[in-house]
């Protein structure tokens, strides 16, 4: 490649030389989305094959990008949250590579860039998931520790952790029965922590009558 850059890409030898070697690399699909987005680096053989002169030109840069629209698509229909997680650490540098390489993604399919509007938008959805989980299960604790359906919604609450794991964040859907419980957590979560309302519960959990519901 430094070669085919000193002779300005004119020595046809060189230029097969070249796709003769690039030919017999395999990039599987972990080290693809390893190099252009987990682990964003311009020193990978993906970067280079995607800019650098010397190979943009091969047949192997289309497949790679035609690999990659491909997943972008996916990305479209759904995040899934250890994705997201990466994304919102990239360094500045990181962003910018993945921001320059998926940029190229996009025009190869005559799309702007948009994976930062995806991402954002799977981001949100994952924090509002995540919130109400949260919510919930503090109103659970504080208010219900009597209630005999306890371990019904704790059990929903666990479901909501292990799908964030398992399936893409906008697939995750809310059990109703949580969503209704929510109702009350706005009223009843911000008294969960004052002093005063801990020494009643306590007083009642400890031989003064038990709470048996919230609702």
């Amino acid at each position: 490649m430094n070669i085919d850059k000193q002779q300005n890409g004119q020595n046809k030898l060189v230029k097969d030389l070249i796709d003769l070697t690039i030919s017999v690399i395999e990039i599987n699909n972990q080290e693809l989305i390893d190099d252009t987005f987990r682990h964003p680096s311009r020193g990978t053989i993906t970067y280079a094959i995607l800019f650098d002169p010397s190979l943009n030109s091969l047949p192997i840069h289309k497949k790679i990008l035609d690999r990659l629209s491909a997943h972008l698509i996916k990305w479209e229909k759904g995040v899934f949250a250890i994705d997201i997680y990466i994304w919102r650490d990239f360094s500045e540098e990181q962003a910018r590579i993945v921001q320059q390489i998926w940029t190229l993604v996009a025009q190869s399919v005559g799309k702007q860039y948009e994976l930062d509007r995806i991402f954002k938008s799977a981001n949100e959805d994952l924090k509002n998931k995540l919130e109400i989980k949260e919510r919930v299960m503090i109103c659970i604790n504080t208010y219900c520790q009597q209630a005999s359906d306890k371990d019904k919604y704790m059990k929903l609450l666990q479901e909501i952790h292990e799908h964030l794991e398992q399936v893409c964040v906008q697939s995750v859907k809310i059990a109703l029965e949580l969503e209704e419980i929510l109702l009350y957590t706005e009223k009843l979560n911000p008294y969960a922590k004052t002093i005063s309302w801990q020494t009643f519960l306590d007083r009642k959990r400890t031989g003064k009558g038990k709470i048996q519901e919230l609702y």
